[in-house]
């Protein structure tokens, strides 16, 4: 039997991340370890901006190597999962960010490589 197609569309995506306030934070430390953090984050556009504590683990890690990865899911029930997971090279914004997200470094990630699932899409 042929698998599902599960993932959503871009629009569904942009759904999804407007109504996300926190996103889990991936980025490389030094010696190459992953590093979670939990960020703020508001859809801007094709962009997904997150604050990160300046001077943080995080935020250091960024500035050093720009290889990062956004996460975030929902799930009224488990066959309602839906969530995204964007790759990319975060920028930092010049000024203040979007409004709502704390003081300290925004970063961004555009929407341009994103893996999405909605597990309401599976056959039943």
């Amino acid at each position: 039997m042929a698998r599902a197609r599960i993932s959503m569309t871009p629009d569904e995506v942009r759904a999804l991340l407007a109504e996300t306030a926190w996103v889990a934070i991936g980025s490389l430390d030094p010696d190459g370890t992953p590093r979670p953090d939990v960020a703020a984050c508001a859809l801007e556009g094709d962009r997904l901006c997150f604050a990160l504590p300046r001077g943080s683990a995080s935020d250091r890690n960024l500035r050093r190597d720009p290889r990062a990865c956004a996460a975030t899911d929902r799930y009224p029930t488990y066959a309602q999962i839906r969530g995204a997971t964007l790759h990319g090279l975060a920028r930092e914004l010049d000024g203040a960010g979007p409004a709502g997200l704390p003081e300290g470094a925004v970063w961004w990630l555009p929407l341009d490589d994103v893996v999405s699932f909605d597990f309401s899409r599976i056959p039943r």
